[in-house]
């Protein structure tokens, strides 16, 4: 378990846990948010951080062989203080096996397309590299195929997505893992926060 931060204290004032998981998992669907407060929150809770997107796309957008994907993870996942950014069905058994608390994004479609949108014209217009000297590319903004078009990936897997969402809730009450619902559009610190005074509260 970790101590809370110093600002956290000074802004919050005393807690009722001094301590908060250190096995944290961050899923939604692209867009979302998920990798952005993934990386604050490792930032503050001082976590390893370990995005599946950069571990599962290799270089020239090849993917890596299941038994190897999962053994990496499964790697990552044994250590005492992490986070896990990412929704992948072939390593979700392995993160459950460790995790402590699971934050879940949960947006509106509308949210979700204005976000990955806005993103995706932002990253390949500026030639932004994603993993392992992979970039968006201009020509499959309007690719109809989910599969090179993340927009249309996004709009194709959002009811998936909110299905897993309640999936991981369930499971999440079964094994006594914490697990928090996202479904504020405000800025992530301000999310951050809400989720420590969730933890902070919890028995």
């Amino acid at each position: 378990m970790a101590t809370l931060p110093a600002w956290h204290h000074a802004i919050f004032g005393p807690v009722v846990h001094e301590s908060i998981p250190t096995k944290w998992w961050v899923t939604g669907c692209s867009g979302s948010g998920k990798s952005t407060l993934a990386r604050h929150l490792a930032s503050q809770l001082d976590l390893s951080y370990h995005e599946l997107d950069a571990t599962f796309h290799q270089p020239a957008w090849t993917t890596i062989p299941e038994k190897e994907f999962v053994r990496r993870v499964k790697n990552f996942v044994a250590g005492d203080a992490w986070i896990v950014d990412g929704n992948y069905r072939q390593v979700q058994e392995v993160v459950f096996e460790n995790v402590q608390v699971i934050v879940a994004f949960d947006l509106s479609r509308s949210t979700i397309m204005r976000r990955v949108v806005r993103r995706t014209i932002n990253r390949a217009w500026h030639r932004h590299e994603l993993w392992n000297g992979n970039h968006e590319k201009v020509r499959n903004l309007f690719a109809w195929d989910p599969e090179k078009s993340i927009i249309r990936w996004a709009w194709t897997s959002y009811h998936r997505r909110a299905e897993h969402a309640a999936w991981l809730e369930k499971i999440a009450k079964e094994r006594d893992i914490r697990f928090l619902r996202v479904q504020s559009t405000r800025p992530t610190s301000e999310v951050a926060d809400h989720i420590f005074r969730e933890l902070e509260f919890a028995s």
